[in-house]
């Protein structure tokens, strides 16, 4: 594919059609077609009028809604029949005719090898390291010196989603786009990867011209519901995945429904310049095949990479044993109860992180990876047992921005850091410390249950051979993967992957807690979890929170005051520096291990949760969303608009928080070129210093 947005604008180059052709195989469901007109029988819901809805009684009205919708997931079901192949269906579903193993390494993919080489020729061809950084036409760019950026986004609800928008903007207008090799998202910044790559067509002017118009809904009202259904086969988008999954034999959660409805509202045009109605289209929900429809292959485009996390519970879920356990627990000795208290405070649990890129999905923690065409397929013993059609990205971003299923414990924290901090604060959290003590297992499993469960897929590790610590097979046939802003708002952990050796990591931080010290102590912690220590270059006071009034109410600050509380920290930049590196010996710690993780390159030591620990540094440019003196009265930590579960958001709204963050980025561009051209110089006097080494010896 050349890289060139004119043959990627015009969605109808692509063609789309139901699976299955014209449907000439579906004498009973011919209105699928889009050439006819339907029937007034099957007609779309919000076509009625005021008095034929007067007619019916509810009951009714009900009826005939459930047979509508029943007929035509029933369409779709006889259309997406894995028993039936046709010339059109094989063309936009080739993995129907192919099988899938489980790679059983952390070496990076071939193609994604191929990828970083087309990157770097293309960073070349189009001189956009010379041109970031006004590097004299003289000077030899040798291609071992390109750094290898990543940029991150992280949650945030529709202010990280349409912030992280704005970022694609000001990136591809400031010059650094074209040096980014790496992009990814936690949460809500997924939706920003999948949207640009796939309906969006890599315009970020687009992107944010869609959700300005497609933001004044919630995904799941009503109104949107109407909508998506009366759009052409909108019911096979929204139930016909579920539909599937039961019929693999998986259980359906609310948070399949969220999965389907959210992405099916947010991919549908409202605004249609040919004047043909908002439809969805099949190829909008294909991961896989933007590998080569938006030119990530040929190095066109950042290579995407969406996160998700799966909880890791680490006890016995006998539920009879825990039961016993818990009655003769006061009649045990103190001995035996400190023993008990002391394996609960080593087997906490914790969370996997997973990631899904257009060629794999898999975890660097399990050692293993499989198509992401495959993924959602049964597999046992590392092959896959069915031939099926890839998971739809609607159920891929439903798990990665499923932050309501989060675990109890997760959501009493967030209630907790709300209390007041009178007497009535105190005293619930004293007493919440207090059973916390007292029974430590049975409160930790307690918090570890999720009020609403997160969606079922299949395991493609069921029966494969686990990691050195745990032994044994993989027992487990579904997993349940959810938010990884559960585990850390910021999406460092594909960046540290054993086989990829990111230089620069530009991280956009749109937590709500960023003028707080908690947003870069809870991205320290998770860093030392994984063997990296954050160092700051240039320490800054603390901002001592988001300023308030006698009240406690938040106070606006006029553009000069804004302009100086926020000097310098619109970019920071920080050393990662690994912990561990030169241990050759015993493992550092009990239950630690090393793996060669199948990347040639020596040993990794990874933790008693199987965690690769970092064995490169990194400079990390830690750029958070801050007021701005663009719009001065807008704080993106306060404004009751930008709250992280507010999915409303008006025209006005959304243009404010992009022109926020386009101004926090040019205020950014000085540290970024600065950490982009010190990662270049430094490639280069080393490159430089072995290449004397190696002349050296050879005269020698």
């Amino acid at each position: 594919m050349i890289c060139d947005d004119n043959n990627v604008k015009d969605g109808k180059k692509l063609g789309w059609d139901l699976p299955g052709g014209t449907g000439e195989h579906l004498p009973q469901a011919t209105h699928i077609n889009d050439n006819e007109e339907p029937s007034r029988d099957d007609d779309d819901c919000n076509d009625y009028t005021f008095l034929q809805h007067k007619r019916k009684s509810p009951g009714q009205r009900v009826n005939h809604l459930l047979r509508k919708v029943q007929g035509r997931v029933s369409a779709f079901q006889l259309a997406t029949d894995d028993t039936q192949f046709s010339t059109q269906r094989l063309e936009l579903h080739p993995e129907l005719e192919w099988d899938a193993t489980l790679r059983r390494t952390n070496d990076l993919h071939p193609s994604e090898v191929s990828y970083l080489s087309a990157r770097r020729t293309r960073i070349l061809n189009t001189n956009a390291l010379r041109t970031f950084l006004s590097l004299p036409q003289e000077e030899s760019i040798n291609p071992d010196d390109l750094p290898i950026v990543g940029l991150g986004g992280s949650g945030g609800g529709y202010r990280s989603h349409l912030g992280f928008i704005a970022t694609f903007q000001a990136a591809k207008v400031l010059g650094f786009w074209d040096l980014v090799s790496y992009v990814a998202g936690v949460s809500a910044a997924c939706w920003t990867i999948a949207a640009y790559l796939t309906f969006a067509h890599q315009d970020a002017d687009l992107l944010l011209s869609h959700f300005a118009e497609n933001s004044s809904q919630h995904p799941l009202s009503p109104r949107a519901l109407r909508t998506v259904l009366s759009s052409p086969h909108g019911a096979d988008f929204l139930f016909a995945p579920l539909a599937a999954k039961v019929r693999k034999g998986l259980r359906l959660a609310l948070m399949d429904l969220w999965s389907t409805g959210s992405t099916g509202w947010m991919w549908l045009p409202l605004a249609c310049e040919t004047g043909e109605r908002p439809r969805l289209r099949e190829e909008w929900m294909q991961w896989s095949k933007v590998w080569e429809r938006a030119g990530v292959k040929d190095g066109c485009e950042p290579f995407p990479i969406l996160t998700c996390v799966r909880h890791v519970i680490p006890w016995d879920p006998s539920t009879p044993r825990r039961l016993l356990r818990h009655l003769l627990r006061f009649a045990r000795s103190d001995p035996v109860r400190r023993d008990i208290e002391s394996a609960a405070k080593v087997h906490h649990a914790w969370y996997q992180w997973w990631e899904v890129n257009p060629l794999e999905v898999g975890s660097d923690e399990m050692e293993g990876w499989v198509p992401s065409w495959a993924f959602g397929r049964r597999f046992r013993n590392g092959r896959s047992l069915e031939r099926a059609v890839e998971l739809p990205l609607s159920l891929l971003l439903g798990p990665a921005t499923s932050a309501p299923s989060a675990p109890l414990v997760d959501q009493l924290a967030t209630v907790a850091r709300n209390l007041p901090e009178g007497i009535v604060g105190r005293s619930l959290k004293r007493a919440a410390a207090g059973i916390m003590r007292r029974i430590p297992a049975e409160a930790e499993r307690f918090g570890n249950k999720h009020p609403l469960h997160p969606g079922q897929v299949h395991n493609p590790f069921f029966l494969v051979p686990r990691k050195a610590r745990l032994g044994g097979n993989e027992k487990t046939g579904r997993i349940a993967l959810m938010d990884a802003g559960l585990d850390n708002n910021m999406p460092m952990q594909p960046f540290l992957h054993p086989g990829r050796e990111v230089d620069v990591l530009i991280n956009i931080d749109f937590s709500s807690d960023v003028q707080e010290d908690t947003a870069m102590a809870r991205l320290r912690n998770f860093c030392r979890g994984r063997g990296l220590e954050l160092r700051d270059r240039n320490p800054l006071p603390s901002l001592g929170g988001v300023p308030r009034d006698e009240r406690g109410r938040p106070t606006t600050l006029t553009a000069e005051e804004v302009e100086k509380r926020f000097e310098g920290r619109y970019a920071q930049v920080l050393d990662a520096v690994p912990m561990w590196v030169g241990n050759t010996g015993a493992p550092p710690k009990e239950g630690w291990y090393y793996t060669d993780g199948g990347i040639g390159r020596g040993t990794i030591l990874c933790n008693d949760k199987d965690q690769p620990q970092g064995h490169r540094s990194m400079l990390v440019v830690y750029a958070p969303l801050l007021p701005n003196k663009v719009h001065p009265e807008f704080d993106p930590s306060t404004a009751a608009f930008a709250d992280s579960y507010n999915l409303v958001w008006t025209p006005e709204q959304v243009h404010t928080i992009a022109e926020t963050q386009r101004a926090n980025i040019v205020k950014a561009m000085p540290t970024i070129r600065d950490a982009i051209r010190e990662a270049y110089e430094t490639k280069k006097r080393q490159r430089l210093e072995r290449e004397r080494m190696n002349t050296y010896e050879r005269r020698s």
